[in-house]
């Protein structure tokens, strides 16, 4: 099994329990980011804080399901070039007669159930173990960084004749984005027990 050793970064604010429903303006961010070393990869776990303002919410209660992707890249510094990507894709649902809420994640490759909404919107706002940088492609001398951005899908709406809508309208098409600091290739490159 693999250790898994975070190393946290600072990030400007924690998000409490909460801190994925937001009131309506106010801004979406990327939190509570870390990256994590596996034996195989390095993987990225954050928060999409302040997601979901009340529209989303009434939205989600309505049936109408709710798509939230994660987008991150391993970037070398000294060249300001890709090195890998990964996306994560979380789906909200609800169970019209079970009266439950479903959240697959791509991530975790897992399903979470819920009868409570904000329950299954904090599901839905986390982002878990999301492997963007495969070891064989890191370089000891080399550093990297880490961008993270989040973006709701397009969805259709049974209340408006099954027309597709794009959520991002409920962030004002704004994308919440998170970069590191870098990381020096070597110390993705130690041992894990």
């Amino acid at each position: 099994m693999d250790f898994i050793v975070g190393l946290l970064i600072a990030v400007k604010s924690l998000v409490f329990m909460g801190g994925y429903i937001a009131p309506d303006r106010v801004p979406v961010k990327i939190a509570d980011m870390q990256v994590l070393l596996t034996r195989d990869d390095v993987r990225v776990r954050c928060t999409v804080a302040n997601a979901y303002s009340g529209e989303l919410r009434k939205l989600a209660q309505s049936g109408t399901p709710i798509l939230l992707y994660v987008f991150a890249e391993a970037r070398q510094v000294r060249k300001d070039s890709l090195v890998s990507n990964a996306v994560a894709e979380n789906k909200l649902e609800l169970d019209l007669v079970a009266k439950q809420y479903r959240v697959t994640r791509s991530a975790g490759q897992d399903t979470v159930v819920s009868p409570n909404l904000d329950s299954a919107l904090a599901a839905t706002a986390r982002c878990s173990g999301l492997a963007v940088l495969p070891k064989e492609k890191v370089q000891p001398a080399t550093s990297y960084y880490f961008v993270v951005w989040a973006v709701l899908g397009k969805t259709r709406v049974e209340a408006l004749a099954n027309k597709e809508i794009d959520l991002m309208y409920f962030w004002r098409y704004n994308r919440p984005t998170l970069k590191t600091e870098p990381f020096k290739g070597e110390q993705f490159l130690a041992s894990t027990k």
